[in-house]
């Protein structure tokens, strides 16, 4: 379909797992893994 990800499913069933370290993209916002602290999508 024209996709170039190696196992495209995979990789969307993987961004919003929560429990990995770094940031993390959740239902409810944003999420720095590492300090269980959300985070704000635009920087000033």
């Amino acid at each position: 379909m024209g996709c170039v990800i190696n196992s495209p499913y995979m990789t969307m069933a993987l961004i919003p797992l929560a429990c990995l370290p770094e940031l993390r993209l959740t239902n409810r916002g944003l999420v720095d893994c590492r300090t269980f602290r959300f985070v704000d999508l635009f920087v000033e």
